[in-house]
């Protein structure tokens, strides 16, 4: 049975406004620039949470639909750093990283839209908990983040403890780089043990993630090595392509193929 379409419409509806709003958050902001550079993040909420809803029409009874509209809703709650509130742009910092938590469970979750387990739920808890913890220390222990130009005040302070700040973030980032690779390693075995049936259904999205989770992972493993900027922008760039393309990935793989049919079949017979 396909979710009722006034809940459709409603999701539907506050994808719009919030994407809307970000929009005009930004172009309204004293520390962003205007044009195309603003662009990626809105291209990719906006792609998860059509590609999402999507899913979830062809597929209510699994949640991965839901997490790939999560994922994008995620990233429009960052974009409230691009307020010029302080309490408004604290938050946006806080919540900002929290769109990578989500398509880690997404890309964890796929394709029964739960996770299966110890090692996965431990996996995802160690990236949700990760990330937190970097913003958190970025707001709360750093006068200023670096995340604008000119930054409005940060209200959330404690103490303005960059160093300790920094070590917290090392020891956060050096963490989800070891999560990212179990990961990568979870995928690849997922694929191995696949059937030849199932590799066609799943394999654009598990190429699609491991593109993701590869990128992702240099994006880490740079900021650990406090690489150049120009590097970490490039590398930066290229996990944007990925990411967004990653719920086209999904659709692909649901449309050449009835796996949504026999997914609720096999439901039933469990």
């Amino acid at each position: 049975m396909s979710p009722h379409p006034v809940r459709l419409a409603l999701l539907a509806a506050a994808g719009a406004v919030g994407l809307a709003g970000s929009v005009v958050l930004a172009h309204t902001s004293r520390h962003v620039q205007g044009g195309l550079g603003i662009a990626p993040p809105f291209i990719t909420s906006a792609s998860f949470m059509t590609a999402g809803l999507f899913a979830w029409w062809r597929r209510p009874h699994n949640h991965f639909g839901l997490l790939m509209f999560a994922a994008g809703a995620t990233l429009l709650l960052g974009a409230m750093k691009l307020s010029n509130a302080p309490v408004a742009f604290g938050v946006g910092v806080i919540v900002n990283n929290l769109f990578f938590a989500v398509l880690v469970q997404m890309l964890v979750a796929f394709p029964a839209g739960r996770l299966e387990g110890r090692t996965e739920r431990s996996l995802v808890g160690l990236c949700y908990a990760g990330l937190i913890v970097t913003s958190l220390s970025m707001v709360t222990l750093r006068r200023q983040c670096g995340c604008a130009n000119p930054e409005p005040r940060n209200v959330f302070l404690i103490a303005n403890r960059p160093g300790l700040a920094s070590v917290i973030e090392t020891a956060a980032w050096v963490t989800l780089l070891v999560a990212a690779t179990w990961i990568a390693v979870l995928l690849a075995r997922r694929w191995r043990g696949a059937s030849r049936p199932r590799r066609r259904i799943i394999a654009p999205v598990l190429w699609s993630a491991a593109a993701v989770i590869a990128t992702l992972a240099v994006v880490l493993a740079l900021r650990v090595a406090q690489a150049p900027s120009a590097a970490q922008h490039v590398v930066s760039w290229i996990s944007v392509a990925a990411v967004s393309a990653l719920p086209f990935a999904f659709l692909a793989g649901l449309l050449r193929s009835r796996y949504s049919r026999a997914d609720a079949v096999g439901e039933l017979l469990a």
